[in-house]
């Protein structure tokens, strides 16, 4: 699920984990840094805490995908060194 003009729900998850703050503070934070607003954040929050499953999930498959193409990275490395 995305917001409407804007990230998909787990990024913004990601990103309230990641503020170094709790709360509304974090809330404020992830809003404040990019092109989100707080009305915005505050909608995937309610979202996640709904379906924290399936957020989870898509946060979990995006972090292999992204050591995948780290490791194919990291040969591709090796094979030209």
């Amino acid at each position: 699920m995305g917001l409407a003009g804007g990230p998909d729900v787990w990024e913004v998850i990601v990103a309230i984990r990641h503020s170094g703050h709790e709360g509304e503070a974090a809330l404020e934070a992830v809003a404040g840094s990019g092109n989100l607003t707080a009305i915005q954040v505050r909608a995937a929050v309610r979202y996640y805490a709904e379906y924290p499953a399936e957020v989870d999930e898509r946060i979990r498959r995006h972090v292999e995908e992204a050591d995948a193409a780290e490791e194919r990275w990291r040969r591709e490395q090796n094979a030209l060194a």
